[in-house]
């Protein structure tokens, strides 16, 4: 039987989650190792089992990352800081919900951030993508760039 690691990873279908271990994937020392392992199904969650914090960050390839839509977005829900929706009344009905065009992706051996379909730039005059070294470090990069874009 192995040890498992700090960050743990449940994932499954949309359809027909087993619910709690049931749904237990693995486990990883880092949270980016969590993040890049490959896994089944329709959603993933990322348990930090020493805080017991929840991650929930968005992974995209080249092509998925094209067809990206939110469908809190088309309902017109406001968006805000954190890369988020929040309910029209805050009265805590509903959980903030992370928007879906703001994800990371892979590039190479580098990671992207990405805010309402395009890569954050390094450079905009000259088309220079922004690079990162985690898949963690690209996510939170996109969530403090999003409210910039979304509220200038």
């Amino acid at each position: 039987m192995s040890t498992i690691k700090r960050f743990a990873v449940f994932s499954g279908s949309n359809f027909y989650p087993c619910g709690g271990w049931n749904d237990y994937q693995s486990s990883y020392a880092t949270l980016d190792e969590a993040v890049e392992a490959l896994n089944a199904g329709d959603w993933r969650h990322i348990v930090d089992l020493t805080t017991g914090q929840i991650f929930k960050i968005p992974v995209h390839d080249a092509e998925s990352a094209k067809a990206v839509q939110c469908h809190m977005c088309r309902c017109e829900a406001p968006r805000i800081e954190g890369g988020v929706h929040i309910d029209s009344d805050r009265l805590g009905l509903s959980a903030d919900t992370p928007c879906d065009r703001v994800f990371a992706m892979r590039d190479g051996a580098g990671w992207l951030a990405y805010v309402d379909g395009a890569p954050l730039l390094l450079h905009e005059q000259r088309g220079e993508v922004l690079r990162f070294s985690s898949v963690t470090a690209a996510y939170r990069t996109a969530c403090e760039a999003a409210p910039k874009r979304w509220h200038p």
